[in-house]
């Protein structure tokens, strides 16, 4: 493990970061304390107050984190691409991404779950932090089909909302294997052949 004295300081918020995520996921979030996650990430409790301040902070700065991860596979998915980059092929890729096919990704999902969960009204943990990235989402699959699509009658953020509902609903049945990775990619762009086609 890598100690608070062996990492250059700008890396330090990431080493924290990652140790937040791996004992989120290991021991669930409850477990992930402030101090906890000073001990896993090998950094001192006041280092981690420094740069996030509190638990509530330091969970936010960890989906957001991961989200950035995630945004950075998408764009070398794209990249891997032909370069005739098509509206169909961007979204398919994107929500390609965005299923849980590989460890990264059903860490991300399991992580992103676990916050569902654990929303209560004696939470310290805002119902924001969750909903937050997946705005984010919605409002840039939007963009792509407003700026992609020239059909009169589509509402591209309702439009972006149901293709993300299915991508979520597909992401929870692999989590459970009600489906294979392969088929709900398949599924996904399915949908998305139709959702352009009647452009």
């Amino acid at each position: 493990m890598e100690t608070q004295d062996s990492v250059e300081p700008h890396r330090r918020p990431t080493q924290i970061l990652d140790g937040f995520v791996r004992l989120a996921l290991r021991k669930g979030l409850a477990a992930a304390s402030m101090r906890a996650v000073a001990e896993e990430a090998g950094v001192s409790l006041r280092l981690i107050q420094y740069y996030f301040g509190n638990k509530a902070e330091l969970a936010k700065a960890a989906l957001e984190h991961l989200e950035r991860r995630s945004y950075r596979r998408w764009i070398e998915r794209l990249a891997a691409c032909d370069d005739n980059q098509s509206l169909a092929r961007t979204l398919s890729a994107l929500c390609v991404e965005a299923l849980p096919d590989d460890d990264e990704s059903r860490a991300f999902h399991r992580l992103w779950m676990s916050f569902t969960v654990e929303q209560s009204p004696t939470s310290d943990l805002s119902a924001d932090i969750v909903r937050e990235g997946p705005r984010r989402l919605e409002d840039r699959v939007a963009a792509m089909l407003a700026a992609g699509l020239e059909k009169r009658n589509l509402d591209p953020q309702m439009a972006a909302r149901e293709l993300l509902a299915l991508v979520n609903g597909l992401s929870n049945g692999i989590m459970v294997g009600l489906y294979e990775p392969e088929v709900a990619r398949a599924i996904v762009r399915e949908h998305l052949v139709r959702l352009i086609r009647n452009d």
